[in-house]
């Protein structure tokens, strides 16, 4: 039963639009925070089941800055390479799509008598409420850790789940698409086969920060610290400063028009070499 239903599950990811799908066992949770284990969002869950779906290379790769009468841009933007408002908008349609994928797969695992939770692509900003309460007083960081987590990781679940490792830049690397991937994940107490957990070596930073550390020289807000040290764990990778990646990222993509869904950066992810396509003839 186990392989069949693992099969099935496997099956109809692909054909809701997975390009890639991975399970991975609940027992690999250990050392999760505190309130984001599997088993502490969904009681007697066993499977965490990890699907993702890649941007367009024509849209990431090709992508040109914004324009100047479009945004307030940093200047160290200009010489990046600053992904498009299209990337931008893909980004959004792609959590989009992922969350209606993940609740269908959910609708699946419970038509076949199991539980099933969807964690979205994108984490709510739960907090919203009470960052604009101004009767109540919340330290910024402490906001971003409460109200701005998903319910669970969706890039360790994907390590767990055999499809990629977490890279220098804070972001999942996967064999053939590098960090160009958005991602959604299931939690169920369905009795699934897990796959066998990522363990090979896609990131040259993580094993020497001398030989590659473009992610890090990218970042024009320095979110990304130098890394010092040899990252030998798929698991592990250099801490970003999520903190300042947010509100540095939104003060300098301010679109004029107030338009926030550009306001998403992505240049650590454009500048990876894991994944980048090769032009034609080549």
């Amino acid at each position: 039963m186990h392989k069949k239903l693992t099969e099935d599950i496997k099956s109809c990811a692909r054909k809701l639009g997975a390009k890639m799908v991975g399970i991975a066992s609940v027992e690999r949770f250990e050392g999760a925070p505190e309130g984001f284990h599997p088993e502490e969002i969904l009681p007697g869950a066993t499977s965490v089941v990890v699907i993702a779906i890649p941007l367009l290379y024509g849209v990431v790769e090709k992508s040109n800055p914004f324009k100047p009468y479009e945004t307030y841009i940093h200047p160290h933007t200009w010489k990046t390479g600053m992904p498009n408002r299209e990337y931008a908008v893909q980004y959004v349609s792609l959590n989009a799509k992922l969350d209606r994928m993940a609740q269908e797969l959910g609708y699946m695992l419970e038509d076949r008598g199991f539980y099933a939770f969807p964690v979205h692509s994108s984490a709510p900003s739960a907090g919203s409420g009470l960052e604009m309460n101004e009767e109540i007083d919340i330290d910024p960081r402490e906001s971003m850790e409460k109200y701005r987590r998903g319910d669970i990781s969706h890039r360790h679940a994907a390590v767990l789940a055999g499809l990629g490792e977490i890279g220098l830049n804070n972001l999942l690397l996967t064999p053939k698409y590098g960090p160009r991937v958005r991602l959604a994940s299931v939690i169920t107490d369905a009795p699934l086969t897990a796959d066998k957990p990522f363990s090979k070596d896609l990131c040259i930073g993580k094993q020497d920060p001398l030989r590659c550390n473009v992610c890090i020289k990218s970042c024009p807000f320095g979110a990304l610290p130098d890394a010092k040290a040899v990252l030998t764990d798929p698991l592990r990778y250099n801490v970003v400063d999520k903190f300042k990646c947010f509100t540095e990222s939104g003060k300098s993509l301010q679109m004029v028009l107030g338009n926030w869904v550009h306001a998403i950066c992505g240049i650590c992810m454009k500048a990876c070499p894991i994944g980048k396509k090769l032009s034609k003839g080549i």
